[in-house]
């Protein structure tokens, strides 16, 4: 395919959209909350932070709402980087981890 036929060729962002949202509320019902999105080098900052406070940590790339003209950005940053770049941040407690030892916090 050419790239003016790319060009032309229609996203369908309902069903991007629809799939986002269907994995987003699979996640919550497993106990999943939604934290925010990030990119390196914080990404990973946070989750050592969520993780030595004893918290299991998912990533899910950062899915692009394409019918709002302000997520152009987030597309660009993709197509340059070969894939996601900021990712969204899910945290749940983790019954089996405690907080780490080196903690300051009284």
């Amino acid at each position: 395919m050419r790239p003016l036929e790319m060009a032309q060729t229609p996203v369908d962002v309902e069903r991007l959209l629809r799939e986002a949202s269907r994995r987003e509320e699979e996640l919550l019902a497993a106990g999943w909350t939604r934290q925010f999105s990030a990119e390196e080098p914080r990404l990973s900052e946070w989750v050592a932070l969520y993780e030595a406070m004893g918290m299991e940590v998912h990533l899910e790339p950062l899915t692009p709402d394409l019918s709002q003209p302000c997520q152009v950005c987030i597309v660009a940053g993709m197509v340059a980087a070969g894939g996601p770049r900021e990712w969204l941040i899910y945290t749940r407690p983790n019954p089996g981890a405690s907080p780490s030892e080196d903690d300051d916090l009284p």
